[in-house]
């Protein structure tokens, strides 16, 4: 491979991973513009000038206030934001790689297969999650819990819309409708599923998070080659955001949390179960 070779796939790749970036910098920029309409807010009317030489400590405080109190907000907007943006990319992409579908429909799947698609976000993700919490480091779930506190801090009806409708379109639309099929078209699909996958995780900054989205990314992407339609993973990955927060909410799981046997029951049959399913679609064409 000569040096222009190398240097147009690395553009390539840079081209398919951008998506990430451009959605980091929407989130800031929320949550920049939400910290500064709360500074105006707190310090309107005050000319004091001792308080004017502390203004960018000032708008630091309300940064690490606005990112602790308001992160579902910022989630939510940021996420309703980039969907728009994003879903004209995933079109232009579906052009581009036959086969994909960029229309929310339902026509590549049957009933049945959307009854399985999301019977296996509802146990794959639970099953995933009490698996990974099996990891007893301090540090893992401390950070797990205050990235959690945030999110589901905020209204529950607001939680749910966010976590299990906004979100899971938004996501699915960068990672498995932009990134991947830009990295499938030049890296091949395995290799753009592992390094869609790793993104993904990379993506949550947070070990535990990130370990639990890098086994789900793979799920995804199972059920978008199978389909062809990224509906399958919005359903997917609504339905396991839903079983999370839903549960966290309303302590659904605290018999099983608090009993060990209880809880391994709980993540044997869900795991199991997931690999059910996964069999189950493999019997069926196109993958």
């Amino acid at each position: 491979m000569n040096k222009n070779q190398k240097g147009d796939k690395n553009d390539h790749i840079w081209r398919a991973l951008f998506p990430v970036v451009l959605y980091i910098l929407i989130s800031l920029m929320v949550e920049m513009l939400i910290g500064i309409c709360f500074l105006i807010k707190s310090t309107h009317g005050n000319t004091n000038q001792s308080e004017e030489k502390d203004y960018f400590h000032s708008f630091s405080q309300t940064l690490n206030h606005v990112e602790t109190q308001y992160g579902y907000f910022i989630t939510f907007l940021s996420a309703f934001i980039a969907a728009f943006v994003f879903y004209f990319i995933f079109k232009e992409e579906c052009k581009k790689n036959d086969g994909f579908s960029h229309a929310y429909h339902l026509k590549q799947m049957k009933r049945r297969n959307l009854v399985k698609v999301i019977l296996l976000g509802g146990t794959a993700g639970p099953g995933l999650s009490r698996l990974l919490s099996l990891i007893r480091i301090k540090s893992i779930l401390e950070d797990y819990e205050k990235v959690s506190s945030t999110l589901l801090n905020g209204p529950v009806i607001l939680q749910i819309i966010s976590l299990t409708i906004i979100v899971p379109v938004t996501e699915e639309l960068i990672y498995r409708g932009v990134v991947y099929l830009r990295l499938r078209k030049e890296l091949g699909r395995k290799t753009g599923m592992v390094i869609t996958s790793l993104v993904f995780g990379l993506f949550h900054f947070n070990l535990l998070q990130g370990m639990y989205a890098f086994l789900l990314s793979f799920l995804l992407l199972f059920v978008f080659e199978k389909y062809r339609t990224i509906i399958a993973c919005i359903l997917l990955h609504g339905t396991a955001n839903m079983i999370a927060v839903v549960s966290r909410t309303f302590a659904l799981f605290d018999i099983a949390n608090k009993n060990m046997v209880v809880y391994l029951v709980f993540m044997i049959v869900e795991l199991i179960t997931a690999a059910a399913l996964l069999l189950s679609f493999r019997d069926e064409k196109n993958i």
